[in-house]
């Protein structure tokens, strides 16, 4: 072997331990960061006319556990919709008020039966028929009240369902643009982790509106098959599951 040879030889190892390092480095320093992947280099020997030439560098891999990142989405999106629920029950509850609680409706529908039966005792006694007709007007009172805030609360619920919806459809967009870029550094021969990476926070805040399950295509790019989400297109298949 020549001395060029050999020194070539040298510097692509040289090259490839560097190329490494980085790949390490860039580990190590995004483990806290949301939607990284670990990333791996695929290193052989190249060979230039049946002699060795040193070490090729090959791509890069991307590695995501994919049932535990489908877990994870799936459980948030549930843990998600239950929170919704409790507070709105919850602001429901202090509405309308807990049983015993003596401003609670159920509590002052017990004092118009009290009311009512002390009035039927008496007919005749006006300071009893004038208890019971204050009873019945905060019963009045109270369901006015109630029905105003609970119709507060759903407006609000239509106000962020919305928002919500424009939200996912921004995503989607997003997702879209992700899948069609990854493919186009796919074929380029250019390193896609990044955009990979960026796909994977943008999924992650559709999985907290949606349950979403992505599926690997051709290219890099992926599809939802859980709600019928084609997240390639970004365009609705049908009702979701």
């Amino acid at each position: 072997m020549s001395i060029s040879n050999s020194l070539s030889n040298a510097l692509s190892g040289m090259n490839a331990a560097s190329r490494m390092a980085e790949i390490v480095s860039s580990n190590v320093s995004n483990s806290l960061t949301d939607g990284y992947g670990r990333r791996s280099l695929n290193l052989s020997s190249a060979v230039v006319g049946g002699r060795g030439a040193g070490v090729e560098i090959g791509s890069v891999n991307r590695h995501v556990d994919r049932g535990i990142l489908g877990d994870r989405r799936l459980a948030g999106a549930s843990l998600g919709g239950f929170g919704s629920l409790v507070s709105t029950l919850n602001r429901i509850q202090d509405t309308v008020g807990q049983a015993g609680d003596s401003g609670s409706i159920s509590a002052r529908i017990v004092a118009v039966e009290s009311a009512l039966i002390d009035a039927a005792s008496d007919p005749a006694s006006t300071i009893r028929l004038s208890s019971l007709g204050g009873r019945l007007s905060d019963v009045a009172a109270s369901l006015n009240a109630s029905s105003g805030d609970i119709q507060t609360q759903r407006a609000q619920a239509d106000t962020s369902i919305a928002g919500q919806v424009s939200q996912l459809n921004t995503a989607l967009a997003q997702v879209e643009q992700f899948n069609v870029d990854i493919s186009y550094s796919h074929h380029n021969g250019v390193d896609p982790s990044g955009l990979h990476d960026q796909r994977q926070r943008v999924i992650d805040v559709i999985a907290e509106i949606v349950p979403v399950r992505e599926l690997d295509r051709d290219g890099g790019q992926v599809v939802n098959r859980r709600v019928k989400w084609d997240l390639c297109r970004g365009v609705r298949r049908g009702h979701f599951g």
